[in-house]
């Protein structure tokens, strides 16, 4: 998610639920990063290379959705092989917007380069433990079943997850999932520290979803954890003078 185009546009990380008319009709994706060009969106089944669709997505500024057309220009089938990386998805440029709507983009943009560097990507809790963005599909595993979900950040205690489940703070649930990179699923029981059911309201905003802590972590599975958060550090630029 850091990897910057060629284009000399800044991509910022920007995960959001979005919308998208395809031939087939209308899915939800959720967005990983964004620039004034366009962005990527998480998707299970990336509509093909050349393909238009409509997109339609909110940003954190409380105004109305982003309604726009859009050219897939690069499809990604392969899973991420390290941390930094586009889960499976494909990378949009926009084509025809609301002018009123590229202004709003920009100024997200702007907003996001006014911070300090290196700029880790999303807000960081109060708990001290570092945060960093991480889109992967992952399994909520709940006394009422099991549910398709997306983590949206990672850190050595928890993780957030974006979810439309119905679950209560202090619930106990496990979440599944595998860490780029590593091999093997990572199952592991968590509760629910809180939730956000609001929609985007800030520049790091998530979507709608859970904040979990993982419990009964052993020493291996925190080095795991570490090891992930350590790899995505080194590759942060360092501070400008």
């Amino acid at each position: 998610m850091l990897r910057q185009p060629t284009s000399g546009f800044l991509r910022i990380p920007f995960v959001q639920r979005c919308e998208l008319g395809v031939a087939e009709g209308r899915v939800e994706g959720l967005t990983c990063n964004l620039s004034q060009l366009g962005l990527y969106v998480h998707l299970a089944s990336p509509p093909a290379v050349g393909a238009t669709v409509a997109l339609r997505f909110l940003l954190p500024d409380g105004g109305t959705p982003v309604a726009a057309t859009a050219a897939v220009t690069w499809s990604n089938q392969d899973p991420p092989a390290g941390v930094a990386d586009l889960p499976v998805g494909c990378g949009l440029r926009f084509l025809e917007m609301a002018p009123a709507d590229r202004e709003r983009i920009a100024a997200l943009v702007a907003q996001f380069r006014r911070r300090p560097v290196p700029a880790v990507g999303v807000h960081q809790p109060q708990s001290g433990r570092l945060r960093i963005p991480l889109v992967a599909q992952c399994a909520l595993i709940t006394p009422r079943g099991s549910e398709r979900a997306t983590v949206c950040n990672l850190s050595v205690a928890g993780v957030y997850v974006a979810t439309r489940a119905e679950l209560a703070v202090d619930e106990r649930v496990i979440v599944s999932l595998e860490l780029p990179g590593r091999p093997g699923t990572f199952a592991r029981r968590a509760r629910v520290a809180w939730a956000n059911p609001d929609h985007p309201s800030g520049p790091h905003a998530l979507p709608p979803g859970y904040g979990f802590e993982l419990l009964d972590l052993s020493e291996n599975d925190r080095s795991r954890l570490a090891a992930a958060v350590v790899e995505y550090l080194a590759l942060l630029p360092e501070p400008s003078d």
